[in-house]
C-alpha cells in the first residue's frame, strides 16, 4: 500500500507554502521549530523560578566555634584514614566519614578526641545504633589501631559521663 501524497499548504504562522509530513501539520518546519523553542524557553523560565524559590530558604545560624572545630577534626581523620578500610565493615574504596565510636551526644568530652574518631563508610556511620554488629566490629578494629590502653582510656571517660558501655570485649 502506498501513502497518499499530501498537498501543499500555507503555513498558519508565516503564510509560506510547505508540504506537510502528516495530515494534521498546521505549520511549516521553520515555524514548528520556532514554536517549540518558544515553549521550551517558557518552561525553562518556569523551572528556574521554582528552583530559586525552593532553594532560597532562610538558613539556621551556625554554631561557629563547634562547627569549625568539628570540620577541622573530621578533615584530619579523613586524611589519616584515607587508604584504610572502613573501621566497622572493612569495606575499601568508599567515601570516608568521620565516625565517632562514642557518639558526640552521649559523650561530649570525646567529641574532638582523635582516638574516638575513625574513618567509616556512610552506611556504617548511620547504622551505628540500629545494628549491634557495627559497634562490636568497630571496637575490635580500633583496639588493633590504637591499642587496648587507649581504648580503656576513652571507655573510662565515657563511663565517667554516667553511661554504660555495651559490647565490651574482655
Amino acid at each position: 500500500m502506498q501513502k497518499a501524497k499530501l498537498k501543499n499548504r500555507k503555513c498558519k504562522d508565516c503564510g509560506s507554502t510547505y508540504t506537510p509530513l502528516t495530515p494534521a501539520q498546521p505549520r511549516c518546519f521553520k515555524c514548528k521549530i520556532a514554536k517549540f523553542n518558544e515553549q521550551k524557553a517558557k518552561y525553562c523560565d518556569y523551572q528556574n523560578e521554582t528552583l530559586i524559590t525552593r532553594t532560597k530558604k532562610p538558613q539556621k545560624p551556625l554554631k561557629p566555634k563547634i562547627d569549625v572545630e568539628q570540620a577541622r577534626i573530621n578533615k584530619i581523620v579523613r586524611e589519616r584514614d584515607a587508604r584504610k578500610p572502613c573501621v566497622s565493615c572493612g569495606r575499601i574504596n568508599y567515601e570516608i566519614q568521620a565516625g565517632h565510636f562514642h557518639s558526640r551526644n552521649q559523650c561530649p568530652k570525646l567529641r574532638y578526641d582523635l582516638s574516638n574518631i575513625h574513618g567509616q563508610c556512610g552506611k556504617c556511620n548511620s547504622m551505628m545504633t540500629q545494628n549491634p554488629e557495627i559497634p562490636r566490629n568497630y571496637r575490635i578494629e580500633i583496639e588493633k589501631r590504637i591499642g587496648s590502653e587507649e581504648l580503656a582510656r576513652i571507655d573510662k571517660i565515657k563511663s565517667e559521663a554516667g553511661i554504660i558501655i555495651i559490647g565490651k570485649i574482655d
